[in-house]
């Protein structure tokens, strides 16, 4: 058994310091929820102060942890800035309208096809690139006005973004959420990125086809199976392969792949057979559209009584975007997907180390800034942009922050890429660029808060010291010799109890990371594989998080129709959770 240096009350240790974490959960379940931006931040506060006076852990380290853990929040802060600036630079200049006409048209009005390429395979593109419920509330809205119902969108929706989150926002939940967690190398980033490629591979083979009869009935869906399926290859495949060498790409380039290959297989009418639109209960309004048959022989054919396709689409875009249904040019493809392409190109040619470009924009020396700010410790700044501060309160553990300002997908590549879409589209925005920014800072302020609280939470539970091992080390170990190689069974189940709390598969990681890696290690299991089921976890609990729910229920103007949600979405998540578990045991025993 691992020695443990914990409290005096020996298992009871784990109690007291699953506190703040039972906390959080009961702030999420009570009849009137405590809002994420409070809560994270009282959790942090109770674990501060069971280090102080529980495990008697060295103040100096403790506050050092806290100042560490608020700088933290700058990578997942300037994350979701720059994907929220780019996407509100397509919106200023009809690029995200473009795109979405462009998909209704492929479509054909074809219910199937429709969730496949909007819901499936654009928000797989979307979540690679900013992630944070982004897919969600852009693809909902969509589908809903497509004549889809509500309720079932939104559930179908939030299932879909459980298979790609855990790559999202170009892989912050591995590179970040398990590299900070557990110190994971790059290889061991992708060793565990790969593993989950799997399990998430397997699982969307099976339930897909579940999760798209919540929108059409399942007649239809086995009708439509093998182009179902044929999608969902087009998707994992590229998934599978693409994580074998990267963490960060995964979800954005088997997007993109998703959405060439499922629009071939609708434009050529490959599996697709003829199906009708569901009407849906929890509907008050069902749109003019909705529940006529898509075709009686061929897919996409008008029938009798039916509104013709192209009437549809055009009724349903604004008078003032009715030039974007024209046939557009190769260059107008080229410039309205210019804010995607061009975000995979500059990720590509940063990344990538034999180009160079990693390297220069990681680079701590030479320095063009070192000064000593007292007690608080010593500040840097390189000639790459990559901020530091080191020996932070001059804590013996040394504690250390830096922040690689190019390197961090912020200012490159979402601030580049939406800057020259708005250069492209001077004429003809909606919001001005000072517009655009100030809604970027108004957006920031409750992730900014509520990140500050979690990040806090995340530096005092892996935090150690000469008086104390880090709480998460000290639950991992107790729990794992409580339960021995039950402890799996509870893995998947942790991951998504983090992301139920917090939204964020990220947050999910970065609480749980180092608890699943002293429980694989003292079983003698391979850690990167229970780490890979905590990814799992974390990524399809996402489903499952009423904050999630909520606002992309606001979006489309549904109220308190949670429960409805739940109800239809947690057989999904745990039919997930234990296929994921399965597929990985091979792995924990390898």
């Amino acid at each position: 058994m691992a020695e443990v240096r914990g409290g005096p009350s020996g298992f009871w240790d784990v109690v007291l310091l699953l506190l703040p974490i039972a906390f959080l959960v009961f702030a999420v379940v009570k009849p009137k929820p405590i809002p994420s931006t409070n809560s994270l931040r009282i959790a942090a506060a109770m674990m501060f102060f069971i280090k102080l006076v529980y495990l008697e852990s060295a103040p100096i380290t403790v506050c050092a942890a806290v100042v560490k853990g608020s700088l933290q929040a700058l990578v997942p802060c300037s994350i979701i800035a720059g994907a929220i600036f780019l996407f509100d630079s397509m919106e200023s200049s009809r690029c995200l309208t473009w795109m979405r006409i462009t998909m209704k048209k492929i479509t054909n009005d074809h219910p199937v096809a429709e969730v496949m390429l909007i819901g499936w395979a654009f928000h797989y593109l979307v979540e690679g690139a900013s992630g944070f419920g982004t897919p969600a509330c852009l693809a909902v809205p969509v589908l809903v006005s497509m004549g889809h119902p509500k309720v079932e969108s939104i559930c179908v929706l939030l299932v879909f973004n459980g298979f790609s989150a855990i790559f999202g926002a170009v892989g912050t939940p591995l590179w970040f959420g398990m590299g900070l967690a557990v110190g994971a190398t790059e290889d061991e980033q992708v060793s565990i990125g790969s593993k989950c490629a799997t399990a998430i591979a397997i699982n969307a083979f099976i339930l897909i086809p579940v999760v798209v009869s919540l929108l059409v009935d399942r007649a239809d869906v086995i009708r439509n199976i093998v182009f179902i399926e044929l999608s969902v290859a087009c998707t994992v495949i590229p998934l599978f392969t693409i994580a074998q060498f990267s963490a960060e790409f995964p979800s954005l380039l088997s997007g993109l792949i998703s959405i060439a290959c499922t629009a071939t297989l609708i434009h050529f009418k490959v599996g697709l057979k003829p199906c009708e639109r569901r009407k849906s209960g929890t509907d008050e309004i069902v749109d003019a559209g909705q529940g006529q048959a898509v075709a009686d022989a061929e897919v996409g054919a008008p029938a009798a009584d039916e509104v013709p396709v192209a009437k549809k689409i055009a009724d349903g875009v604004p008078e003032a975007d009715r030039d974007l249904l024209a046939s557009p040019s190769v260059v107008d493809v080229a410039l309205r997907t210019m804010p995607l392409w061009l975000t995979v190109v500059l990720l590509i040619i940063t990344r990538i180390e034999d180009i160079g470009l990693k390297e220069a924009l990681t680079e701590k020396e030479p320095l063009i800034i070192d000064w000593k700010l007292g007690s608080l410790g010593q500040l840097t700044l390189s000639s790459a942009f990559v901020i530091g501060l080191s020996n932070i309160l001059g804590a013996p553990e040394k504690i250390a922050w830096s922040f690689q300002m190019l390197y961090v997908p912020f200012i490159i590549p979402f601030f580049v890429a939406g800057s020259a879409t708005l250069l492209v589209y001077r004429g003809e925005l909606r919001s001005s660029p000072k517009q655009i920014l100030g809604g970027v800072a108004r957006r920031m302020k409750k992730p900014l808060i509520a990140l500050l609280g979690a990040l806090c939470l995340v530096e005092l539970l892996r935090g150690k010291d000469v008086n104390a091992d880090a709480p998460a080390y000290i639950i991992g170990i107790r729990l794992s010799e409580a339960l021995s190689d039950a402890f799996i069974i509870l893995s998947a189940l942790l991951g998504a109890l983090g992301a139920f709390f917090s939204g964020s598969t990220t947050v999910s990681n970065l609480t749980f990371g180092a608890v699943q890696k002293a429980a694989a290690l003292n079983l003698g299991l391979n850690y990167e594989a229970l780490l890979a089921v905590q990814g799992c976890g974390g990524s399809i609990g996402n489903a499952v998080c009423l904050s999630n729910i909520i606002a992309v229920s606001t979006v489309i103007g549904v109220e308190n129709q949670e429960g409805a949600v739940m109800k239809k979405v947690v057989p999904i998540v745990a039919c997930f959770l234990v296929i994921a578990t399965v597929v990985m045991l091979p792995f924990l025993y390898a």
